[in-house]
């Protein structure tokens, strides 16, 4: 049959009660999986949302809701469970439909668009749909006082579908990874409005109609961009981790850059190092060839001059500056120029005053284990030089005697003991130069506290404050 007004198709159907019931709980089943199904993703997608807060599972949550409200108003399903005689509430859900349940859904998914493409990469885009957001809440508003006219609702229904899919072409075109998902369930929504307003203005007959066509392609739909989702998921973990990967890459270059920038450093660093040991080195050998030369002069003097009390003066002054060139010796012949072996030092500075004096019968014992840097080594090496010179000369008589010798680390200092068993210094007698120059290398320069003892020969002690540490051969600054 067909309405001569309108371009309505029907096709009467009669069914025997048992056909009636198997069609109608076939119905009913397509109902309940359909709307089930949609129910179902609305769940997953706030799960989603919720786990990842990501605004496109809860814009695409909200689109599923309009698009269970719409169906549910298109195809009219509380009628079939709750009949309704009263004719000016259907109309009013008819108006519900058009007028807010439609222009929810083109809202929602104005929503979804933005963020499921990404649309801020295509700014007069994203512009648009952000002014289509803005345009529906106050169309609602206004919609309240009926302004707008069924054509007029009708026609922007129409046309931002169409719009929608134009941009999913455009992002298609600038290769955008979520276009081909967009495109293809987008055009399975289209197809179910599409079939479901022809079928309403009766454009095509219902007998050549799938009956199902709507829910079909509404859950073909709801189900691809499900899919798409999931797949957005597995692109964003992918995305993460060659952002890591490539942070990680970053982080390792970067590192290898510093090392590479710290190895040559330290080469360059390692270089002048060893150009400053050489340039230092080449100082203490000529500072010990000045000396030796100094020496040299004083040895020619020596010859010259035959009055015993002047050569011996300047023996006195040619052993002091060997003692003191004996420093700059040893630190040109090793490695460390900062400090030395006082053992080998002291046992230097004897051998010296040995040669000068052609001692017997004077013994010298050593207790030495520490080492000195170059400042103390030379004040301690003329004390030392000092102090066993005046007892060669004046402690002994013909039967000789020891001399004891002892350098050790103490109260946080160093303790410097030179003693033998001579017959000591007479409390009257005046101090002479070697002693004046004693006392004041003692307590000037090494600012330490000097003590004499005269008892069963003498014994002079000298305590300072230095950075020495006592060790087996080894030294570091304390």
């Amino acid at each position: 049959m067909k309405n001569q007004k309108l371009s309505l198709w029907f096709k009467p159907i009669l069914h025997t009660p048992k056909e009636f019931s198997k069609e109608d709980t076939a119905k009913q089943v397509i109902w309940a999986l359909f709307f089930g199904g949609i129910l179902s993703l609305v769940l997953y997608n706030i799960f989603l949302f919720v786990f990842t807060r990501d605004k496109v599972y809860l814009y695409y949550f909200l689109y599923l809701i309009a698009t269970l409200l719409q169906s549910e108003f298109s195809i009219n399903i509380r009628f079939y469970f709750f009949p309704m005689d009263d004719i000016e509430f259907v109309k009013k859900s008819l108006y519900f439909n058009l007028f807010y349940a439609n222009v929810f859904v083109t809202f929602t998914m104005t929503l979804f668009i933005r963020y499921f493409l990404n649309t801020k990469l295509y700014p007069k885009i994203d512009l648009s749909l952000k002014t289509i957001i803005c345009i529906i809440p106050v169309y609602y508003v206004l919609q309240i006082f009926n302004i707008f006219t069924v054509p007029q609702v009708i026609l922007f229904q129409f046309v931002t579908p169409y719009y929608f899919l134009w941009i999913g072409f455009y992002a298609l075109y600038k290769k955008n990874p979520q276009a081909k998902f967009f495109l293809l369930g987008w055009s399975f929504a289209l197809l179910a409005w599409l079939s479901l307003f022809f079928k309403f203005l009766g454009l095509i007959p219902e007998e050549y109609v799938f009956t199902y066509t709507f829910e079909t392609l509404i859950m073909a739909e709801v189900i691809l961009f499900a899919i798409s989702l999931a797949y957005r998921i597995k692109t964003l973990e992918k995305k993460k981790n060659d952002l890591t990967k490539s942070l990680l890459i970053q982080q390792q270059n970067e590192s290898n850059r510093l090392e590479k920038i710290v190895n040559i450093r330290t080469q360059e660093l390692n270089n002048e190092l060893k150009q400053n040991e050489l340039l230092l080195k080449e100082l203490h050998h000529r500072v010990k060839n000045n000396m030796q030369f100094i020496t040299s002069l004083y040895a020619l003097k020596l010859n010259d001059n035959n009055d015993k009390h002047i050569q011996e003066k300047l023996y006195d002054v040619e052993r002091k500056i060997h003692a003191m060139s004996i420093v700059h010796q040893m630190l040109y012949n090793q490695k460390n120029l900062v400090k030395i072996d006082a053992k080998e030092y002291f046992e230097k500075v004897l051998q010296n005053i040995k040669d000068s004096f052609e001692i017997e019968n004077i013994t010298c014992e050593l207790d030495i284990n520490s080492f000195l840097d170059t400042e103390e080594a030379i004040y301690c090496g003329l004390i030392v030089n000092e102090l066993v010179t005046n007892a060669v000369k004046h402690a002994f008589d013909s039967k000789g005697g020891i001399i004891k010798i002892s350098l050790n680390s103490v109260d946080n200092g160093t303790l410097l003991e030179v003693s033998d068993n001579g017959r000591g210094k007479s409390a009257n007698t005046k101090a002479n130069f070697g002693e004046m120059m004693v006392e004041s290398l003692a307590t000037d320069q090494l600012e330490g506290n000097l003590q004499v003892v005269v008892d069963k020969g003498t014994h002079i002690s000298l305590w300072f404050k230095n950075k020495i540490q006592k060790s087996n051969g080894e030294y570091n600054d304390s």
